[in-house]
């Protein structure tokens, strides 16, 4: 019999899909056999990880919003992607090109594979300007896998997730018959509202530079007549905030380029137009100060699956870090010790329900596919992201008011979700001024030590965290006092925990926590006077941002750069790199970020 595991990625599968009135036919077109989908639904049958990403993904939702555990094997394979992806994110484009072939004569022979193999030749061969027609033929081998039948004219007959609906606006886009009637129909497709603002944020904005690269193309934006000139404005716009719900680099900065030309067009000078001026001109600084190219030439990264971990390797990894012999760890799971040599080794088949035993003994969720949260409904997902997104605004009433209705309704029952519950608790009440900093730090350690004893951290074996743990680690050391020795004997020791992952593909698969950590780190050294270390992280950060497509950190990072260079020298004559911080937090959302860097140039002055 079949082992079924994900209950609540399932369940979130199923409420969403019914909410959004698709019916289990529709979804799975292309994919796999409706009733095949109608057992996994039900707990029946399991599917692969490329599977579920794509059932996801059609649903309108992002696979970087789950974090998923593979047996070594999906693992590896989900690995060998990732090299390939990071290699062109850093323009290693020959490795690439090698790595994929490799990929594609051990993966070959399964249809979705395959896929990945022709959009992965096309996108290679579109960074080298090869011949439209040569790409075209792969992105069409690609499209006839999972889309064989759809059309501009019929899509609204299908569902088609962030990856395909790439795929397909490429598809179109080297197609030297496509009108840009045909580009509006993908366009208006991707502004439905099954896709939601981060989906949106990824291909909306390409799909706007392609319309108007279209209609530029058969008669000139300058010919355009007023009305569809409005309209198209009006498209950019959308694409624009939709960019910035998300804080995402990729077609920013053609979009804002495309803004400014039909400003000049309609000739409007009004405070719409000299904003986006400012944009546009921080926007260009940004990227020829840091030696970045500011036009989109790939969307590799929309391919990546983040969150994604080895479940062999966890286990093998938190039982060291937890001090556990194999014997102990047995005896506490009713799992043989010839079992879990195996799951270890990665040598061999084995029950999932047994590496689960594992992992609740090893307290880590038993849920091999999930959120931050244990969560089963959109509605859970939802509210979960408006809690985080209030405490990484700083609006700590906000989310206090938010917190009060995560208790109301959602579902305690695990110690991950308790565990996290608290740690939101903690934080907003210290951020509310309800408990003090040392309360704070002594809530913190209890809330940590639900899963890990705090000195975790300290063993000299390769440690295993949850991004959980990692984020409420890093929390706990930025509250403790800068003269504490644990402050600094943690933040050291994290700094190292990260350092592992920093420069290959798994920097991407964890950006998030990275990003985090490597920003109170690199604010930390500044403090403590250690300028060249501090600068350091600041760099390597902002080379992160560039490579993971995410603008949110870069203001905070240039801003500490400027500071770390006055501390030293008393002055510097870089003052105008405060503008372009206060810019690029008004054009992330950020207010209170915008009012801080506005305070410093006025001080400056």
């Amino acid at each position: 019999m079949t082992e079924i595991y994900n209950e609540c990625f399932r369940e979130f599968i199923k409420e969403r899909r019914e909410k959004l009135g698709i019916s289990r036919e529709k979804l799975c077109n292309g994919l796999c056999s409706s009733k095949k989908f109608e057992r996994f639904e039900k707990g029946q049958v399991n599917v692969s990880k490329n599977m579920q990403d794509q059932f996801i993904g059609r649903l309108g939702v992002s696979s970087d919003d789950f974090i998923s555990l593979l047996g070594k094997q999906e693992y590896e394979e989900w690995e060998k992607r990732a090299e390939i992806i990071y290699d062109i994110r850093t323009g290693k484009n020959d490795e690439a090109s090698a790595k994929l072939e490799t990929y594609f004569a051990e993966y070959g022979e399964e249809p979705l594979d395959l896929q990945f193999y022709y959009r992965f030749k096309a996108m290679l061969m579109q960074c080298r300007e090869e011949p439209r027609d040569e790409i075209y033929q792969y992105l069409k081998k690609a499209k006839q896998i999972t889309m064989p039948h759809v059309k501009a004219e019929n899509i609204s007959d299908y569902v088609l997730s962030l990856q395909e609906m790439d795929t397909l606006l490429d598809y179109y886009q080297y197609d030297e018959k496509t009108q840009s009637e045909d580009v509006l129909l993908l366009l208006d497709y991707i502004r439905q509202d099954r896709y939601d603002n981060g989906a949106k944020g990824r291909l909306l904005p390409k799909a706007v530079f392609y319309y108007a690269e279209k209609l530029d193309t058969e008669k000139g934006l300058e010919n355009q007549i007023v009305a569809n000139l409005v309209a198209i404005q009006e498209i950019c716009h959308e694409a624009l905030e939709r960019l910035r719900d998300i804080e995402y680099l990729p077609y920013l900065y053609e979009i804002l380029e495309l803004r400014q030309r039909i400003f000049r067009i309609l000739g409007m000078q009004n405070e719409e137009e000299k904003q986006n001026t400012e944009w546009l001109e921080t926007v260009i600084w940004l990227y020829e100060y840091f030696n970045q190219e500011k036009r989109t030439t790939e969307m590799a990264i929309l391919y990546f699956s983040k969150n994604t971990e080895c479940i062999n390797d966890v286990i093998r990894t938190r039982r060291k870090m937890l001090g556990l012999t194999k014997v102990e760890l047995s005896e506490r799971s009713c799992v043989d010790i010839r079992t879990i040599d195996k799951i270890e080794s990665g040598g061999g088949k084995f029950q999932i329900v047994k590496a689960q035993d594992l992992l609740e003994v090893l307290r880590v969720p038993r849920e091999l596919t999930k959120s931050n949260f244990d969560i089963s409904s959109q509605e859970e997902k939802s509210l979960m992201l408006e809690l985080k997104n209030a405490i990484n605004d700083w609006q700590f009433r906000k989310a206090k008011e938010i917190y009060a209705k995560v208790c109301e309704r959602m579902k305690y029952t695990s110690l991950y979700n308790e565990q996290e519950i608290r740690n939101y608790e903690a934080l907003i009440k210290f951020y509310t001024k309800e408990i003090t900093n040392e309360e704070y730090v002594e809530k913190m350690r209890k809330v940590i030590e639900m899963t890990i004893p705090i000195n975790s951290i300290n063993k000299p074996e390769q440690p295993y965290f949850t991004q959980n743990e990692l984020m409420m680690l890093t929390n706990y050391f930025k509250a403790i006092l800068d003269d504490d020795s644990r402050k600094s004997d943690g933040f050291r020791k994290l700094e190292k925990y990260f350092r592992t992952i920093l420069g290959g593909c798994q920097e991407i698969n964890h950006w998030n926590n990275l990003a985090m950590t490597l920003d109170m780190l690199g604010n930390w050294y500044g403090n403590i006077g250690e300028f060249k270390k501090a600068d350091e992280l600041c760099y390597e950060m902002i080379r992160g941002c560039f490579r993971n497509l995410k603008f949110r950190k870069i203001p905070g990072m240039v801003y500490d750069l400027w500071w770390n260079e006055k501390q030293q020298k008393n002055a510097t004559d870089k003052n105008y790199q405060l503008h372009h911080c206060k810019i690029l937090a008004q054009l992330s959302r950020k207010t209170k970020d915008e009012q801080f860097y506005a305070d410093r140039i006025a001080e400056e002055k």
